[in-house]
């Protein structure tokens, strides 16, 4: 990150991918993606010719599980910092 020079303080920026409206888009994009999977965890679940496809929701749903929980450390950390 970058100091902003003009500023007597000397605050840092933060970039644009890590402001809060980009982290809060991305958990509301995994958490969708999350109850998608879930879904489809039920539905393989309950078809018996799907049984062999449930890895398939089971990484989506672990996927966006870790993507949620790296970005709320993420926003946590950030907030604890300033």
């Amino acid at each position: 990150m970058e100091l902003d020079n003009t500023n007597f303080c000397r605050r840092i920026l933060t970039p644009w991918y890590e402001s809060y409206l980009v982290s809060f888009i991305l958990i509301l994009c995994s958490t969708t993606i999350f109850i998608f999977a879930l879904i489809g965890l039920k539905i393989a679940i309950a078809t018996e010719g799907f049984h062999k496809y449930l890895w398939f929701p089971l990484v989506l749903a672990g996927l966006s599980c870790a993507i949620m929980i790296s970005v709320l450390f993420r926003i946590v950390w950030r907030h604890i910092k300033s």
